[in-house]
């Protein structure tokens, strides 16, 4: 479980005790915002003000992944609110007002996505939910700039407002597709 200011609770489901040798792991004072196990099994765990924090399966050591503003391949903003792998195991974060980030795991780099790089009246700075659907199209939930759209294939880009569609809130906490 991710706490706001306790950082990392872990329990044994089987014994219904706190596992403190697992979470010791992890400073005790994080802000987590989300937490993905990705397809290797890898945790992620998305901070606000702290980064991203990633423990390998087999390791007893985490990686810390923060903003370096004299390095273009670290995370580019240490304010991550969600963090989500898709279907080709790229994951992507979302920050608090510096875009979207994917982590090229070969490279061992983030790469950026910012409202500067995409049509105007495109929003993907203020990420707060992340899913894709059947068509390979990613949608990005924005803390109050609508629900954006973006399809990698076709590089076409679009944000929903209440001013222009029919969703009711500019601010998309949460996305799931059934």
């Amino acid at each position: 479980a991710g706490t706001f200011g306790k950082g990392l609770q872990c329990y044994d489901l089987v014994t219904k005790e706190k596992n403190s040798e697992w979470c010791s792991l992890f400073p005790s004072q994080l802000n987590i915002q989300d937490i993905l196990i990705d397809s290797k099994s890898r945790l992620w765990i998305a901070t606000y003000g702290n980064g991203v924090f990633v423990k390998e399966p087999t390791h007893k050591t985490v990686k810390h992944f923060l903003e370096k503003k004299d390095n273009p391949y670290a995370l580019h903003y240490n304010d991550v609110l969600t963090v989500f792998e898709d279907n080709t195991g790229v994951i992507w974060l979302g920050t608090d007002g510096a875009g979207l980030s994917y982590y090229d795991e070969h490279l061992s780099k983030f790469n950026l996505i910012t409202n500067n790089q995409v049509p105007e009246n495109v929003n993907v700075d203020v990420v707060r939910a992340i899913e894709v659907d059947d068509h390979k199209t990613i949608w990005l939930g924005t803390s109050g700039k609508g629900l954006t759209s973006v399809s990698p294939l076709t590089e076409d880009y679009k944000t929903y407002t209440t001013k222009n569609s029919a969703i009711n809130s500019d601010r998309i906490m949460s996305l799931c597709f059934v």
